[in-house]
């Protein structure tokens, strides 16, 4: 057996995941290492926080909101594919110059974009604008287990929570291990805020930038 025992090794030996000659082997490293047995009990202590972290309903509008947003989306793209078989009939008939089709086409693209503004205006679709605050100088987008994270101020925040505040916060050391599901989220550093097992959770990390 290496020096310590990983991480992993651990996590399988609290679910109970590992053969019997490999538990026997662990135990008898534990007995000698103080070290892996702080990390043990350390990572016992976190499992133990996660399954006190109570299960919270969807919100009771949720479908509703999803309808909404669906509808949306669908209007775009319907939007989005009568703006382009328009553009391609005005530009393939032959009576028509050059200029006078480009004419066209922008004529038709600031109506159809008024016209979706008046909608969205009308069902509480808000357009958001990038402005000079929400710049890539303030604000960092990084992908970690096929989830956006922004860097807003000293947070990584995964995209969709917007200011939701966590209702659980979570300190790591090197001690006191991130489980398997959480360690990958380690790499962004700090503190992370992130959806998990249906909460708005926040991951500090000691001694990351």
């Amino acid at each position: 057996m290496s020096p310590h025992v990983s991480v992993e090794q651990l996590s399988s030996y609290l679910d109970a995941e590992l053969a019997r000659r490999e538990r026997d082997d662990l135990e008898r490293h534990l007995d000698d290492c103080p070290s892996c047995r702080h990390r043990l009990e350390g990572l016992r202590r976190v499992v133990a926080r996660l399954h006190r972290l109570e299960q919270q309903a969807p919100p009771a509008d949720l479908a509703s909101l999803v309808e909404r947003r669906v509808a949306a989306e669908a209007d775009r793209a319907g939007l989005r594919a009568q703006l382009e078989r328009t553009v391609r009939t005005v530009f393939v008939q032959p009576s028509l110059t050059p200029v006078f089709g480009l004419v066209v086409a922008l004529a038709l693209i600031l109506y159809l974009f008024s016209f979706a503004v008046a909608r969205d205006r009308a069902t509480g679709t808000r357009l958001v604008v990038p402005s000079a605050e929400s710049s890539p100088s303030r604000q960092t987008v990084r992908m970690i287990e096929g989830r956006d994270f922004l860097r807003v101020d000293a947070v990584w925040v995964e995209r969709g929570l917007g200011a939701a505040a966590p209702e659980a916060v979570l300190e790591f050391t090197a001690d006191s291990p991130a489980p398997p599901a959480l360690a990958p989220f380690a790499r962004l550093g700090g503190r992370v805020r992130l959806a998990h097992e249906g909460r708005v959770v926040e991951l500090v990390f000691s001694g990351s930038p």
